[in-house]
């Protein structure tokens, strides 16, 4: 007859993903607080055409660069963050 492999507690198996809960929960409220806050974290409008910065490298001004249209990358997917989680939250709802 074969022996059961000694039983951890729950407590035990816990432990070594602590460390790994706390980092991706500090990013998830990370993402959370930058979502909650866009309109005054954003940089600029994301909807801003500026056709003289249409397809600019990433820089200073435009850490992201810019799209087709002149607007800036950070700002579209800053703002893109707050909307995903509005509507995740009113579906789970």
């Amino acid at each position: 007859m074969t022996q059961a492999a000694p039983h951890r507690s729950t407590r035990a198996a816990w432990q070594p993903l602590n460390g790994e809960i706390a980092v991706g929960g500090a990013i998830l409220a990370a993402w959370v607080l930058l979502a909650l806050g866009a309109p005054w974290i954003a940089p600029y409008d994301p909807n801003a055409i500026d056709l003289r910065g249409i397809l600019a490298a990433p820089s200073a001004a435009h850490p992201f660069g810019t799209d087709q249209l002149g607007r800036d990358v950070l700002s579209r997917v800053i703002h893109g963050a707050s909307w995903r989680h509005w509507s995740s939250a009113c579906s789970s709802a």
